[in-house]
This record gives C-alpha cells, structure tokens and sequence, in this order.
C-alpha cells in the first residue's frame, strides 16, 4: 500500500537512520506522511494508506491487511476512512 499524503498531514517521519534496506534482507520501509494529534490525552500518529488495484483484488478476494511496526508492538487500531473531497 502507498502513504496517501492526507491534508491534515501534519509530519513526515522518514525512514530510520541506518536502515540498509531490502538488498541486506531487510523489509522496504517507506517515508510516511502523517497527523500528529492526540486521543484521550495520549499522543498519536495517524497515517493514511490507498491499496493499488492490485491489493483491492486481493482485499476483495479475501485476503487481509497485514500491519508491520518496526520495534515493540504499540497499540494500534486499523479503519477504513470515507474518500475525502478532491481525492
């Protein structure tokens, strides 16, 4: 899936310093635009994903969204949000 750049995008998290990337077997890490807000009073991240075509098929056929955080396991929670003006 591809980081949609949302219009409340607020930071750019980059990929992590001396990340080697996928040709030392390490997994593709993407720059991630997102909205820095707060929920409940805790601090939180919201980034916005678009399946390709591709995924879309595969979603429709059943397949699943497979969530990756690198480091600890935060608490998370995965939506579907309505498309937005302009999209």
């Amino acid at each position: 899936m591809e980081n949609f750049k949302h219009p409340r995008a607020t930071v750019l998290f980059g990929v992590p310093p001396g990340w080697l990337g996928p040709q030392f077997g390490q997994p593709e890490v993407q720059p991630m635009h997102a909205e820095a807000t707060r929920e409940h009073g805790h601090p939180v991240a919201i980034s916005y994903w678009k399946p390709s075509f591709l995924e879309l098929v595969q979603l429709n056929a059943g397949g699943t969204v497979k969530l990756v955080v690198l480091g600890a396991q935060p608490p998370v929670r995965v939506e579907v949000e309505n498309k937005i003006e302009g999209d």
